[in-house]
């Protein structure tokens, strides 16, 4: 798949497939009745996603966009069964995937409710430090290509809110952003500036 394409829109009726995705990162999308757009979580390397409507058969709750060029599989009902019948490692590993999604979804349902949005944007910044950061002479490195918006649709927050926050968190020397690059110097200074706002 090419970047900044759709493998499904919300709203589309399922067509029977389970997607895995092999490489890069994808966006889950939904869009409000009047046309504001939250992205849900940010999929990486070894997810599952499209599981609602595979297993239950109804329209897609959310739309699925890829972020970069991307591998993705898509697995029919048949080939599914053969390997929950044929594989318990598949099973477990199945279950251990959606879980971790579900833990995902319940802990941005916790910060929505509790935190402020400085608070929101430290700790999302932690998860991906922490997920997919390469460290550096510099620091923490996030391989993403992310702008203001984009991290603004993850938490709910408009794009100069987020702009503002991290010029806060460039002023406090926790991070370097540039060319939608972001650079963590310290990742134990970023944790416990997510504690204070906790």
């Amino acid at each position: 798949y090419q970047p900044e394409q759709y493998l499904f829109r919300q709203g589309d009726p399922g067509i029977g497939y389970l997607y895995y995705l092999t490489s890069r990162m994808i966006n889950i999308i939904t869009i409000s009745g009047n046309g504001d757009e939250k992205t849900i979580y940010m999929l990486e390397e070894g997810s599952f996603f499209g599981e609602a409507t595979f297993f239950q058969g109804n329209n897609h709750f959310a739309s699925a966009l890829t972020l970069k060029e991307c591998v993705i599989l898509k697995l029919d009902e048949n080939c599914v069964r053969q390997l929950v019948e044929g594989d318990s490692d598949f099973s477990f590993y199945l279950m251990r995937v959606l879980s971790q999604k579900l833990r995902k979804l319940s802990s941005q349902i916790e910060d929505l409710s509790f935190l402020s949005m400085h608070g929101r944007l430290s700790r999302l910044l932690l998860k991906f430090v922490e997920d997919f950061g390469i460290e550096t002479e510099e620091g923490i490195v996030l391989p993403l290509s992310i702008t203001d918006e984009q991290l603004g649709k993850l938490i709910g927050a408009r794009r100069e809110a987020i702009t503002k926050a991290l010029g806060r968190l460039r002023e406090r020397g926790l991070l370097i952003k540039q060319n939608r690059k972001i650079c963590v110097k310290d990742i134990e200074l970023l944790r416990e500036y997510v504690e204070t706002c906790s």
